[in-house]
């Protein structure tokens, strides 16, 4: 069984497409690539950025207010000055309280109406018994007061009364803070104190409720003083998230810039499907161009062999075949043609003489 040799312009053809296929798949895995190169490494940066500037904001907090307290509690034991009361209202401390060495209250009032403020929880005393110092200020993890709202406890030396000073700040700040954070569907921040209770969430019940997360990595991480990026799972959100955090080294609270990667791999399946795209179309077209460019290439050859398929030796008429060409060897081959026709159109010609005269004599024999 013989096989059909494919025509020229099917050659061409085919030569020219995959030669503009082949760049172009080339070039579309190579921008998709590097799109997914670069987005992770802009989402590491960004994010790691952020938290570090939302740490950076929480340690100035947390200087201003041990500097607030120092002063506070080297001051006379009764505090009457309404500037006072507002510095730590500014600063968030709901209330104040000196206690002495033997742990009993000396005096309490409330920053928001410089009236005694609600007892401290059983839970609150004992903490800050167990963890009470006379050589610095002290940052406690986060509890729910008396009224169920969550607060942190700050143990200041005071040495005039020889006891110190319990400031209660809220978390309003820390919810303010992480509330300025939003990018994408689902990307936020999250505050945690030093031991991975929430401060400050997206999700308002686990910061009101002071829920513990430290088995996540990430807040491990955070715990254990590490700053970096992190991929790990996020509960609140039931997603893969990639996340930016560090750590405020004053108080060891710790905060995290976590968005979902599939946010990222969205993000990378528009540019995909976009350099695809434009590559398809780029592709048609090229093969539109390569079939019309093999054909103009292709005519005059399929031209030539269309006569030479036809030719017949004894009905030669005196016209030249000299084909249109579109290259220099499409060129000779239809100039050898010529030629070779215009042999034999003399060739023949010689032949049919000798054919109808005599020879020697030169004169018609028929």
């Amino acid at each position: 069984m013989s096989f059909e040799k494919p025509r020229l312009r099917v050659v061409l053809f085919v030569t020219f497409s995959v030669m503009s296929v082949i760049p172009v798949l080339l070039l579309g895995w190579w921008a998709v690539d590097s799109a997914r190169e670069n987005e992770y490494a802009a989402v590491k940066e960004k994010h790691l950025l952020v938290a570090e500037n939302l740490t950076l904001a929480l340690s100035r907090y947390a200087q201003d207010t041990e500097s607030i307290l120092e002063y506070i509690s080297s001051s006379p034991m009764k505090i009457t000055s309404s500037a006072h009361y507002q510095l730590l209202w500014a600063q968030n401390i709901t209330s104040i309280r000196f206690f002495n060495n033997e742990h009993v209250q000396q005096i309490g009032i409330s920053t928001g109406n410089g009236v005694e403020p609600t007892p401290l929880t059983i839970g609150q005393i004992t903490t800050v018994k167990d963890n009470y110092t006379t050589q610095k200020t002290i940052f406690l993890p986060a509890q729910l007061d008396g009224n169920a709202q969550p607060k942190i406890l700050i143990i200041t030396p005071a040495a005039h009364v020889d006891g110190y000073l319990v400031g209660e700040m809220s978390t309003e700040y820390f919810i303010k803070l992480q509330e300025q954070v939003k990018f994408g569907e689902l990307g936020h921040a999250a505050i945690v104190d030093q031991t991975g209770n929430v401060l400050a969430h997206p999700n308002p019940e686990w910061a009101k409720s002071i829920k513990n997360i430290s088995k996540v990595s990430s807040v491990r991480r955070m715990m254990n003083r590490e700053t970096g990026v992190e991929e790990f799972y996020s509960p609140a959100k039931k997603a893969d998230m990639i996340a930016g955090l560090s750590y405020v080294k004053e108080t060891g609270w710790g905060a995290m810039v976590p968005q979902p990667i599939s946010e990222l791999e969205d993000r990378i399946e528009y540019i995909k499907q976009a350099t695809f795209g434009i590559g398809f179309i780029g592709m048609a077209l090229a093969m539109l161009f390569s079939w019309f460019l093999a054909n103009i290439i292709a005519r005059p050859t399929q031209q030539l062999a269309l006569l030479a398929n036809h030719f017949k030796v004894n009905d030669i008429s005196s016209e030249s075949v000299l084909i249109g060409s579109h290259t220099r060897e499409q060129h000779e081959l239809s100039t050898a043609f010529d030629n070779m026709i215009s042999a034999l159109r003399n060739k023949n010609t010689e032949l049919l003489y000798r054919s109808e005269h005599d020879p020697l004599t030169g004169l018609a024999n028929r």
